[in-house]
C-alpha cells in the first residue's frame, strides 16, 4: 500500500484487507493501518507509525490482539437509531437536584458509525455509534446523545450525554455491559455540527459584548 504513495501528502486508500491513512503535521507524519471485515473497521487491530523530522518515534502493533466473535449486522441503522432514540428518551438529565425530563430528540441531524468494537474477552463484534441532537441546550451544556448500540442483538451498551466540549457532565452514564470502554467520550467523537454551534455562538458574544460597551460609552458620552 505504501508503494502506492506518489506524494507525500494527507491520504485515505483502502485495499481489500485495510484502510490505510497518512496524516501529515508540521515535521510530524502518521501512517495508520486499520484492516476491516465485512466491510467493518476494527481500529483495536490497527498499526501505527509516527516519524518527527524523519526519526521514527512511536510504533504501535496492535495486529491479532483481538479476535472477531462476528461481524453479521443484525440490526441495521434506521433500527438502531430508533433504539437509541427509545433508550435515550428515558435517561435522568440532572439539573442540579432536580431531573430534566421535558426535553426532545431531534431527528436531524442523526449521525451514525460502525465497527467492530470489544464485547469482552478481547472478543470482537459490530457496534453502532449513534450521536442524538437535543432541541436544546440543557444543563452541563448537554446538546446530544451519545448511544452505543451492539449491532447483532440491540442492545444498547451505553448512553453518554455530551456537549460542546466533549465532556460529558458531572453525571453517571448508563451502565455498560461491555468491557470496551465506548462510553468515555472525546472531542474528537463530537459531531462537526456541534462544533459549528460552539463558534457562532461565540462569535454572538463577542458582537454583544461589543454592542453595549459601545451603548455605555455612548450613554456616558450624551449625559456630560
Amino acid at each position: 500500500m505504501l508503494n502506492s504513495v506518489t506524494e507525500l501528502k494527507d491520504s485515505q486508500t483502502t485495499n481489500s484487507n485495510f484502510t490505510q491513512e497518512i496524516i501529515i503535521k508540521p515535521n510530524t507524519i502518521t501512517i495508520d493501518w486499520e484492516p476491516f471485515v465485512n466491510g467493518l473497521s476494527h481500529p483495536q487491530n490497527s498499526m501505527t507509525l509516527t516519524f518527527e523530522n524523519g526519526h521514527l518515534t512511536f510504533f504501535h502493533n496492535g495486529l491479532n490482539l483481538y479476535t472477531i466473535g462476528g461481524s453479521e449486522i443484525r440490526i441495521q441503522e434506521q433500527e438502531a437509531i430508533q433504539i437509541a432514540k427509545e433508550s435515550a428518551s428515558s435517561y435522568p438529565l440532572k439539573d442540579g437536584n432536580e431531573t430534566i425530563s421535558n426535553f426532545t430528540i431531534l431527528d436531524d441531524p442523526v449521525l451514525t458509525k460502525i465497527s467492530l468494537q470489544n464485547k469482552g474477552n478481547t472478543t470482537l463484534y459490530p457496534m453502532w455509534e449513534i450521536w442524538l441532537p437535543l432541541d436544546n441546550m440543557y444543563a452541563g451544556g448537554v446538546t446530544a446523545f451519545h448511544v452505543f448500540v451492539w449491532a447483532d442483538t440491540g442492545e444498547v451498551s451505553s448512553i453518554t450525554p455530551i456537549g460542546f466540549s466533549g465532556i460529558p457532565p458531572d453525571q453517571q452514564s448508563t451502565p455498560s455491559n461491555s468491557s470496551n470502554g465506548s462510553a468515555s467520550t472525546t472531542f474528537e467523537s463530537i459531531p462537526p455540527e456541534y462544533t459549528i454551534m460552539l463558534v457562532m455562538v461565540l462569535i454572538a458574544a463577542i458582537i454583544v459584548a461589543s454592542y453595549l460597551v459601545y451603548w455605555r460609552r455612548k450613554q456616558l458620552w450624551n449625559n456630560l
